[in-house]
Parts: structure tokens; C-alpha cells; sequence
């Protein structure tokens, strides 16, 4: 992939305080379900760092596609 192909994505979720016990299981966490979402979606990035303070939890994504690969989703609805 050229540097034109990638992005970069960061996301940034406020808390209200969170106990210091409880970052390293929110970080893993955020990470596992971050990183299965872009699985489930076709993406595959080269690098998902995940940062937390008692008021933050981060998410930096480097290296992640531009666009997807194109897929048919077929959906029924309810009978009619």
C-alpha cells in the first residue's frame, strides 16, 4: 500500500472518573472490540494503540485502508 491508500483514525471517549484498577481491563477491552470490528468490516490495520487515563480512553489507529472491498449483504425483511 502506497501512503495514499492508509489513514489514520483516533478516537477519544471522556469518562466520568474511573478507578486505576479498572484501566488495564477497559484498555484490553477496547482493544479486542476494536480490533474484531475492523475484522468483521474487511480492514486490517498496521498498528491499534489503545491509551487510557481515570477520564480517557484513546484509540489510535495507524496504517488503516482508505476503502473496503466491495461485498453484497443480502437482508430479508419481515414477511409480508
Amino acid at each position: 500500500m502506497t501512503p495514499d491508500d492508509v489513514a489514520e483514525f483516533f478516537l477519544e471517549v471522556r469518562v466520568e472518573e474511573m478507578p486505576a484498577g479498572a484501566i488495564p481491563g477497559a484498555k484490553a477491552d477496547l482493544a479486542r472490540k476494536f480490533l474484531d470490528f475492523l475484522s468483521e468490516e474487511g480492514l486490517s490495520p498496521e498498528s491499534v494503540d489503545v491509551t487510557a487515563t481515570p477520564r480517557r480512553l484513546v484509540v489510535a489507529v495507524r496504517g488503516l485502508p482508505r476503502s473496503q472491498e466491495d461485498r453484497v449483504v443480502e437482508v430479508s425483511g419481515p414477511p409480508v
